[in-house]
């Protein structure tokens, strides 16, 4: 914005377009975190579908300090305990699922929310619940680690959906996670000048400066933060307090940029090769059962009306 633009609108005003970004960029920070929060839970998701054997030794080192919380537990005490969390997993996954299918943009609009029309029974915070839902899913593999060390046997959970939409959904995650930082990265930046630019108009009230230098110091530690690649749910922005809070249609909302992980597939001709089919038929299987009610298992979306 050039100075004749910015000088051309009030000192207050300006204030409270820097404070309307500012809002929109901590609810990017929120988005941000849950969205790697969903990650996180269901990297941990697709490990319990495998035998604690077969999870490389780094990933394994990882969970080591979360084991030793365990270590103290009597033998029973951990097989139930995985027993309750696999189950309340498995209730998770398709509500996590229904959530990674929204973008940006939807999901934002539900942050710091206590339900969504997609999962109506979400009757929580949804940052709280995709971080239970990482925690859970965390909890188990320690558990089975624990559980291995101790010569007991545990079964690899019974995925309710094939591992390679996991490993999609999970690819799609990492990649909307990236953008989003991205844009905090680009928003804080953009920010920090408009303070700057601000703070540097002779017509600028000191009681106005120094509400300003506040607002520097907050994002300084906010970038320094950031930069150093420490944890999202960590940043001060998280917990800061946010006044003149602008009315939703005056506040930038996020943009939505990026695509769904799994679209709809084009009509297929005989010329088709099998495998595409295939494909098309299980990603069809997987669209009924994210739209279906949850009493439809995953296993109920074999039949034959599902292909056409």
């Amino acid at each position: 914005m050039s100075k004749a633009h910015t000088h051309s609108i009030n000192p207050t005003t300006e204030l409270e377009l820097i404070q309307r970004k500012r809002t929109a960029l901590q609810k990017l920070v929120r988005l941000t975190a849950t969205l790697n929060r969903l990650l996180q839970g269901l990297q941990a998701v697709l490990l319990t579908g495998r035998q604690i054997a077969d999870i490389p030794a780094k990933i394994v080192e990882q969970f080591q300090s979360l084991g030793e919380k365990l270590q103290g537990h009597s033998t029973d005490t951990l097989k139930n305990t995985l027993s309750t969390t696999d189950l309340r997993m498995q209730s998770d996954i398709k509500h996590v699922l229904q959530l990674t299918r929204m973008d940006d943009n939807e999901l934002g609009k539900h942050i710091g929310g206590t339900g969504t029309k997609l999962v109506d029974n979400l009757n929580q915070n949804l940052e709280n619940y995709a971080g239970e839902f990482k925690k859970k899913a965390q909890t188990s593999i320690a558990l089975r680690m624990v559980l291995k060390a101790r010569n007991i046997i545990t079964r690899a959970l019974k995925l309710p959906v094939p591992e390679a939409f996991l490993e999609q959904q999970i690819a799609a995650l990492d990649i909307r996670e990236s953008e989003c930082k991205k844009r905090i990265h680009r928003d804080m930046h953009s920010l920090h000048n408009d303070i700057d630019n601000l703070l540097q108009r002779e017509d600028c009230p000191d009681k106005i400066r120094q509400h300003l230098m506040l607002i520097k110091n907050s994002m300084k530690k906010n970038i320094q933060h950031f930069e150093l690649g420490k944890q999202l749910d960590e940043m001060p922005i998280m917990y800061e307090s946010i006044e003149l809070s602008a009315a939703p249609q005056d506040v930038a909302e996020v943009e939505a940029e990026s695509q769904p992980p799994v679209t709809a597939t084009t009509e297929t001709t005989t010329s088709v090769a099998p495998e595409k089919i295939q494909k098309r038929s299980l990603i069809s299987r997987i669209w009924f059962w994210l739209k279906s009610p949850m009493s439809v298992k995953w296993k109920d979306t074999s039949g034959k009306h599902m292909n056409k």
